[in-house]
């Protein structure tokens, strides 16, 4: 398989996309079709509207909806992306174009938990400011969601404190404390049950 993707996959990506569209607002099937597949260097952008615009072409059964873009070279994690239409296309992929140049993540920030002088939990928050991404180190050997990181950290629970710790202390922390591999460090979160 190709890692290049071409003018009619992308159609073909579109046209899926328009389908779920439809299916989840409750049109029925073909009520929206692809009107072109548009080259712009890399990426297919396809124009889509109401079949009837198609048919007609009269501007009173046109819809406003945005293009749609593919990438001409296969992303699992982005098979496609709406452009905005506050601007023209090429200033709307332009704007694609930067945030595809992200800056590096921030490091993973650890943290040991201090319960009257003694160390006992291990804490460990993947994005700054974001108390979703904390995880605790369990006796299983698994992060799990902590809810509590972010309650500590703001210094309102007594006789509840954490410091935080470098990375080469956490992966001692893990090996000698909690007998696991040092590949437990990056491990993902197990998911939260429900």
């Amino acid at each position: 398989m190709s890692d290049f993707l071409s003018r009619a996959d992308g159609r073909r990506i579109v046209e899926q996309v328009i389908a779920e569209f439809e299916e989840r607002e409750g049109d029925p099937p073909g009520t929206f079709v692809v009107l072109d597949v548009q080259d712009a260097m890399d990426a297919w952008v396809v124009h889509w509207n109401a079949a009837e615009y198609a048919r007609t072409r009269e501007f009173t059964s046109r819809v406003m909806v945005p293009p749609i873009a593919v990438p001409k070279f296969r992303n699992p994690s982005e098979k496609f992306f709406v452009l905005g239409t506050s601007g023209t296309v090429e200033e709307e992929l332009d704007k694609w174009r930067e945030l595809q140049w992200k800056p590096m993540r921030p490091p993973v920030r650890f943290y040991r938990q201090d319960v009257n002088g003694a160390e006992r939990a291990l804490f460990r928050r993947e994005i700054p400011d974001d108390p979703e991404t904390d995880s605790v180190l369990e006796i299983d050997g698994h992060w799990h969601q902590a809810r509590d990181l972010a309650v500590a950290l703001w210094g309102v629970s007594p006789g509840y404190k954490v410091r935080e710790i470098s990375e080469a202390e956490a992966v001692r922390v893990i090996t000698q404390v909690f007998g696991q591999t040092e590949s437990v460090l990056h491990a993902p979160m197990l998911p939260e049950n429900r």
